[in-house]
C-alpha cells in the first residue's frame, strides 16, 4: 500500500522504553507522527496511544521498511493498542 505521507528515511528514531508525548500541537493541527524502532530478537513491541476521542480519532500502525503493515489498531475509541513479537535471533 502506497503511503504518500511517509517515507522510511523520514521516521524519527525512537529508543526502547516508555514514551509519553504530545503528538499534535493543537486541536486544529493535523500531522502524521512517524517513528522508527528496532525490536531486538525475541522481544515484543507493545504500543498504546491514548487521546481525547471527543476531539478526533487517531490510528496506530506498525509498518516495516517495505511499507507492509505488521500490526495495526484502527478503532474508534480513545485508546489504540497493538503488540508485535520480533522473530527470535
Amino acid at each position: 500500500m502506497a503511503r504518500p505521507w511517509w517515507a522510511p528515511g523520514q521516521a524519527t528514531p525512537l529508543p526502547m522504553g516508555t514514551r509519553t508525548a504530545t503528538l499534535c500541537d493543537s486541536e486544529a493541527s493535523y500531522d502524521v507522527d512517524v517513528y522508527a524502532v528496532t525490536i531486538p530478537g525475541g522481544q515484543e513491541l507493545r504500543a498504546k496511544l491514548t487521546f481525547d476521542g471527543n476531539v478526533g480519532d487517531l490510528d496506530l500502525l506498525l509498518i516495516d521498511a517495505a511499507e507492509a503493515t505488521l500490526a495495526s489498531s484502527e478503532g474508534v475509541t480513545a485508546v489504540e493498542e497493538l503488540s508485535y513479537p520480533a522473530a527470535s535471533e
